[in-house]
């Protein structure tokens, strides 16, 4: 795939600068015409070879790169993956005991303690009016 895309970029480089170079106005004569476009192969061939070197080597670079950034950002993923995996089994743990020290109660009724304070604050309430 990558040498798809180098031998493309190549073709692509080399059509523009034969375009460019066999449209310049001041050649009339078709040997001088002749003699600067096999000029024009023979240095836009080191031209483009020496390019594509230079494109490769950006290629790669850039690849590097990303690669460091992937790591990177999959390192921060699992710390955070392993910390909320911690919470959790904290939280459990928490709920676990709350559990243990207040059990629900499914009928609705409130806790003694709860009943309680309920009851205080609604005689204030009615004592206030």
């Amino acid at each position: 795939m990558f040498c798809l895309g180098l031998v493309a970029a190549t073709v692509i480089l080399l059509r523009r600068s034969a375009r460019h170079g066999s449209r310049r106005p001041g050649d009339q004569s078709p040997l001088v015409h002749v003699a600067r476009n096999n000029e024009l192969s023979v240095t836009g061939a080191r031209d483009a070879a020496a390019e594509r070197l230079r494109e490769e080597v950006r290629m790669h670079e850039t690849a590097r790169e990303l690669a460091a950034r992937l790591d990177s950002k999959i390192a921060v993923l699992e710390y955070l993956t392993g910390t909320a995996q911690q919470q959790i089994e904290r939280l459990a743990a928490l709920i676990d005991r709350a559990e243990r020290i207040a059990p629900k109660t499914f009928d609705g009724q409130a806790h003694d303690g709860q009943a309680r304070s309920g009851q205080a604050i609604d005689q204030n309430a009615v004592r206030n009016q």
